[in-house]
């Protein structure tokens, strides 16, 4: 059982962050975890998987996240501070900076995936960042929920399809049958083995910031989020590059193989019997891959 010590990061703006470092390794992998307004658990079980690796992994949980210091998001002044993602990036190299961190890997799973590539966009000339991991996370959000639009097809047919729009359009998402139609779709797209995900008896996402930047679920995109693309820019990506999928992710696996030739040092991969949480679903094979990227780049 690799050794964890927990680090409280306070910020220049006086917010205080969670933090974690896993293992001894002299190479540094910093993890961001999704949602927005999720949490680090879903690397928890990293550093046990790299061990013999060299890598040391540092997680943290973003401001408005589960550890972290939670600012009142009903005050339209937070909203308008921290409701951005260039806060999110700026935060990224705060933590950096804090940590110490100077011969690091940057991963960054769905939502952090997000954030990885704009603070590569933004911080590539950051001391020390040797490489960048996109975790489940397309470039584009177009092509996602072009994605999750077939999917929502495949699994549950064009009626339901049309069933679940209109509780979209009316706002009726605790209808109880479209609850139903969003669980199936979670087991078969998000997580394929929900029994190697954490449990608890209180929600621990954020919803005020999900809801904000994504909206009510991972099958529907309302929010911020609906424009974002940086798929013009990853040209500007000196780092090399992996991008991961899961083969029944709700990322589209074309648009990873497209990412993968924008970058000027890109590879894809896609995990084999896995949806959009690919760590937990496959980590042998994720894993594998990632250590090999990590070898090559260090």
């Amino acid at each position: 059982m690799v050794i964890a010590t927990t680090k409280i990061l306070t910020l220049a703006n006086g917010y205080h962050l969670w933090s974690q470092k896993q293992g001894k390794g002299t190479t540094q992998l910093l993890c961001l975890h999704g949602g927005p307004g999720s949490d680090h658990e879903i690397f928890e079980e990293f550093g046990n998987h790299l061990a013999d690796q060299d890598i040391s992994v540092y997680m943290y949980d973003q401001l408005g996240s589960w550890y972290s210091d939670m600012p009142d998001f009903s005050v339209s002044k937070n909203r308008n501070k921290f409701f951005k993602i260039d806060y999110y990036v700026d935060e990224i190299e705060e933590v950096r900076q804090l940590l110490g961190l100077d011969n690091f890997f940057l991963l960054g799973h769905s939502w952090g995936g997000i954030l990885a590539q704009e603070y590569a966009l933004k911080y590539g000339d950051s001391k020390g960042f040797r490489g960048l991991i996109i975790s489940d996370m397309t470039d584009d959000i177009a092509s996602y929920e072009r994605n999750i639009d077939h999917e929502r097809k495949d699994l549950l047919g064009s009626d339901e399809v049309v069933f679940m729009k209109q509780c979209e359009n009316k706002g009726a998402y605790t209808n109880d049958r479209y609850h139903r139609d969003i669980l199936k779709l979670n087991t078969a797209y998000i997580i394929k083995h929900p029994e190697h995900s954490s449990k608890h008896l209180i929600g621990t996402k954020n919803r005020a910031l999900y809801e904000y930047f994504q909206g009510d679920n991972e099958f529907i995109v309302t929010g911020a989020l609906h424009d974002w693309t940086v798929a013009d820019q990853l040209y500007q990506i000196k780092q090399p590059t992996l991008i991961i999928f899961g083969s029944d992710d709700t990322m589209d696996k074309d648009e990873g193989q497209k990412m993968s030739k924008r970058l000027p040092n890109g590879e894809f991969h896609i995990i084999n019997n896995a949806g959009h949480c690919s760590m937990l679903d496959n980590p042998k094979e994720y894993f594998s891959v990632l250590t090999k990227f990590v070898k090559r780049n260090s």
